[in-house]
Parts: structure tokens; C-alpha cells; sequence
């Protein structure tokens, strides 16, 4: 289960903004009703539950047509690896194909003038493949299995939440009670109790994935750290005065 923990934050950067009028007075008399615009922050954290991590194969023969071919076999034993582990055919996804000739260097006679020309020593095949791990408790076997079935090629691994919609629901929470505590602040020092809320505007800001480097042991700690989902909202409240307390005659 994704353990949450909120905490107010301030948002770096802002992605997606939302605006929300709220019932009340006409639009065109709301600048004439006394208020004041406060800006909210809230954040919600959670361990990350998912991980990508782009693997390959990488040949080199004297042909293109080898050298593909002995890609794809090594290719071959390296997805077979990854099924073994329980990564399902849906999590598994071609990222890349390429295949280049390596090239023979040039040279020159001893009075600096032309010699042999460049030529093609070979080719390089390489297949690439981007795997979703949804056990990170298998994630260092599951590395150290792929390598072990011709798995020459490996990127840094992405880590993340899959499911986020409860996280940015909580940093939403947390923002607007960030900017009612602050606008309930602004109205009391101005002898003044807070009104119905006139306007909100919310703005997000994604989360950076938790990136490591790949590690091949498969004792390998591989600790997953906390993301951080992060929340702004700028809410406008009317102001009215506070309520005198009745006296008995």
C-alpha cells in the first residue's frame, strides 16, 4: 500500500493552472468587495511503488545482416529473462533499433599525403528495450538476470508512484488549509474575520522521478527514496467585520 505524508512545500515550478469562480456576487462587483489574495502551498509524499529501466543488447560482426541477427538472439534471451521474472508483455516495449557501420581508420605516408582510405571494419546492431518493474523488491535480481542473458546495454532507472491521484487529492487539502490559515492571519491583525471565498486558482507541478544509477550485483542495495506531489492555490476570501458580542440590557 502507497504510504502518504503531507507537508507544506513551496511549488518551483508551476504546470497546469485551473481557475474557480465560486457562486457568490456578480463577477463585475467582486473587485468592489473588500478581500484579500493569499497563495497556499501544500505537498503530499509517498514511496515510489514502480520503476523503468531501459535495457539492450549491442553486437558487433563483420556483416549487417550477422550483426543483427546475433542481436536478436541475444535480445531473444534477454526478454526471455525478464518474462521469467514475472514482467508481463504489456510492461515490455521496443525503445530503439539501430545499426551502423565501424569504420576503419585512415592514414597518411610519410610525406603527409593521402593513404589508405577509411573502410568499414564492421557493424554494430543494437536493440533496446524498456521494461516497467512493479516489484522493487525484485529489482536488483531482476537486473542481475537480464545481464546474465546478454543484457550488454542499461540505462538509469526511473522510479515512481503509478497510481497518483490520492497524492496530488491530498496536496490539494493541504494547500487550501495553508491559504485559509494565512488569509484567517491577514483578516484578524486587520480586525476583520474572513467571508465566503470568491475566487481559487490551483496550480501543479509534477513531481521529479527518483533517478539511479543501474547496479548489476544482486546484493546491490537499491533504497527508492520519497517523491514529493506538490500543490499551489491562490483563493481570494471576502472580508466582512466581525460580529459584536450581544449584551443584556
Amino acid at each position: 500500500m502507497t504510504r502518504i505524508a503531507a507537508k507544506f512545500a513551496i511549488i518551483p515550478t508551476v504546470l497546469l493552472t485551473a481557475v474557480l469562480l465560486v457562486a457568490g456576487p456578480a463577477r463585475a462587483d467582486v473587485g468592489k468587495i473588500p478581500s484579500v489574495t493569499v497563495t497556499g502551498s501544500g505537498a503530499a509524499t509517498a514511496t515510489p511503488d514502480t520503476a523503468d529501466v531501459r535495457v539492450g543488447a549491442t553486437v558487433f560482426a563483420d556483416t549487417a545482416t550477422k550483426a543483427l541477427a546475433d542481436a536478436g538472439t541475444r535480445a531473444e534471451g534477454l526478454l526471455k529473462a525478464a518474462r521469467s521474472q514475472g514482467i508481463a508483455d504489456r510492461d515490455i516495449q521496443t525503445s530503439g533499433v539501430s545499426l551502423r557501420p565501424r569504420m576503419t581508420p585512415g592514414n597518411r605516408n610519410r610525406q603527409n599525403q593521402p593513404g589508405q582510405k577509411p573502410g568499414i571494419a564492421g557493424y554494430v546492431a543494437r536493440l533496446d528495450y524498456t521494461l516497467i518493474i512493479r516489484d522493487l523488491e525484485k529489482l536488483g535480481t531482476i537486473l542481475d538476470r537480464l545481464v546474465a542473458a546478454g543484457g550488454n546495454e542499461m540505462g538509469a532507472i526511473r522510479m515512481f508512484v503509478s497510481e497518483t491521484g490520492a497524492l496530488t487529492d491530498a496536496a490539494r487539502q493541504n494547500a487550501m488549509k495553508d491559504a485559509e490559515h494565512a488569509a484567517a492571519i491577514l483578516a484578524g491583525e486587520a480586525g476583520l474575520r474572513l467571508g465566503p471565498v470568491l475566487r481559487i486558482e490551483e496550480s501543479t507541478a509534477s513531481p521529479g522521478p527518483v533517478r539511479m544509477m543501474s547496479a548489476r550485483a544482486e546484493g546491490v542495495p537499491m533504497p527508492t527514496g520519497e517523491i514529493s506531489y506538490r500543490m499551489r492555490v491562490q483563493v481570494t476570501y471576502a472580508l466582512e467585520t466581525k460580529k459584536k458580542p450581544k449584551t443584556g440590557r
